[in-house]
């Protein structure tokens, strides 16, 4: 409980920039045109980063498009050959989409020599040697640490015995890196404890999620919370245990930090913990990746392990620093603006 505790308290504090990169003159990307596509425009998520991706183009003197999709693979495919056949300058993937899925198509803009970078999709190891191969930068999440965030919280939140229901989406890369992190976080806090994993597609958290959860609350009455790996589930898992009538029984703990979701830990109902992840430092990132690649330059040497994002845990302790109502990118300083733009040569 000791370990859970301060874990926990530590990742509460006001993350710190830290980036070791050359910098380079980011005006020479003056007049080209990025493509973005989305994992889906749905996701508020990934709607965020690429809003915040837009803002910066644009003040950069950057045309963008973005692609709105429902995240099917047949929409990501087509959004691929339309970048392809505009002769974009640079492509970024945003929080997806899974990047296999459309392999011809990233290897075809390589031939065209159009570069394709993605955001908050892999981490550390875990990217395919084809995928490598095909895309030229990478900016990493932090999927395990927070997992296993997500399970300190249900260990600390059930007094040391925690049975979470895990929510997934298995076709997502990011999603096994995290389900083995709370696996495996639980299993050190409590070995007797167990976990149960329900899968829910990414097509379908809008219109499934809410069954889902209802049914494994159901079917098995020793859950004692739930932990659906992303934000975008949340809503719809919070609806599931209200249909479960287990209002007041069992709370939520997720990830990404969408203002949708910090707004229910703010109203202090189902929803109590988040692993919240900066979109705003996100789309920096990214865009950092994406500068280099326009410019020109040479990206972030293994720009998965050097352009790291961090985490806040937000919970009704420290949820007023997101605002009220919670907005996208508050409560996680300001020294990211200045350290990417100084790397960009806007500042000295």
């Amino acid at each position: 409980m000791t370990e859970a505790k301060a874990e926990l308290a530590a990742a509460e504090a006001i993350p710190h920039f830290s980036l070791e990169a050359a910098s380079f003159d980011a005006s020479k990307a003056k007049g080209k045109t990025l493509f973005l596509l989305p994992i889906t425009t749905n996701d508020q998520f990934a709607a965020s980063i690429d809003e915040e991706m837009v803002k910066i183009a644009h003040e950069l003197g950057i045309k963008t498009v973005v692609f709105n999709n429902q995240g099917s693979s047949s929409e990501w495919t087509q959004g691929m050959n339309q970048a392809i056949s505009e002769h974009v300058d640079a492509i970024a993937l945003v929080a997806g989409p899974e990047p296999t899925v459309i392999l011809p198509q990233l290897e075809k803009a390589k031939a065209e020599g159009i570069p394709s970078a993605i955001a908050n999709y892999y981490q550390g190891p875990e990217v395919p040697a084809s995928v490598k191969k095909v895309m030229a930068g990478f900016v990493q999440g932090p999927f395990a640490e927070a997992g296993k965030l997500m399970a300190d919280w249900a260990f600390v939140k059930t007094g040391g015995e925690p049975h979470p229901l895990i929510v997934t989406a298995e076709e997502a890369a990011p999603s096994a890196a995290m389900v083995e992190a709370i696996e495996a976080q639980v299993k050190q806090l409590c070995p007797s404890c167990t976990t149960t994993t329900t899968n829910v597609p990414v097509p379908d958290w809008a219109s499934k999620m809410q069954g889902a959860v209802q049914s494994a609350l159901l079917k098995d009455p020793e859950i004692n919370s739930v932990l659906p790996l992303y934000d975008s589930m949340s809503i719809g898992a919070a609806a599931g245990i209200s249909a479960a009538s287990k209002e007041g029984q069992i709370g939520i703990a997720s990830y990404n930090g969408t203002p949708a979701v910090m707004k229910l830990i703010e109203e202090g109902e189902v929803m109590e913990m988040d692993a919240g992840e900066n979109t705003n430092w996100i789309a920096y990132a990214m865009m950092d990746q994406e500068l280099r690649l326009l410019s020109g330059e040479p990206v972030v040497p293994d720009g998965i392990n050097n352009e790291a994002l961090p985490l806040r845990v937000f919970n009704d302790g420290n949820i007023a620093d997101a605002g009220s109502p919670p907005v996208a990118g508050k409560g996680y300083g300001e020294e990211y603006v200045e350290g990417y733009e100084k790397l960009w040569g806007l500042k000295h």
